[in-house]
């Protein structure tokens, strides 16, 4: 049997600057994973109980909460599949208030976020490979 930095699927060729960064949006999206989980069990500052939010709400909050704390984990523990999930809760998050705004109206302010998030990665890794391929 392997040993467990095999089973996690470890990348030890991120540059230290994109694995702090990664661990920063983990806890962005532990957080977000935890407050989505909340309101599920129908806690939370703006009330309403998980039971009366119509069903793509409902959907919405189990699936984005589930991506962001499989996201959170993976990105944490430096995994190859941690930023493909990121991706995938940046890009139904991103669908949901962009093709389907006529059901979750529209958040500008989140898909900026997502966006935000996203280019800063893409231009934190390029720096980081760029530096080791100049070392």
């Amino acid at each position: 049997m392997s040993d467990a930095v095999d089973l996690l699927d470890y990348d030890p060729n991120r540059g230290r600057l994109t694995r702090y960064y990664l661990r920063v949006v983990a806890f962005l999206l532990l957080s977000a994973g935890l407050v989505r989980a909340a309101q599920i069990m129908g806690v939370g500052f703006d009330a309403g109980h998980f039971l009366t939010f119509e069903r793509p709400w409902q959907a919405a909050m189990i699936v984005l909460c589930i991506l962001d704390l499989l996201a959170a984990v993976g990105l944490w523990i430096n995994a190859v599949w941690g930023p493909v999930i990121w991706a995938v809760a940046a890009i139904t998050e991103i669908a949901m208030y962009t093709l389907f705004r006529d059901i979750y109206g529209q958040h500008q302010e989140r898909i900026l976020a997502h966006a935000a998030l996203m280019g800063l990665y893409i231009a934190v890794l390029l720096g980081d490979r760029r530096r080791r391929r100049d070392e």
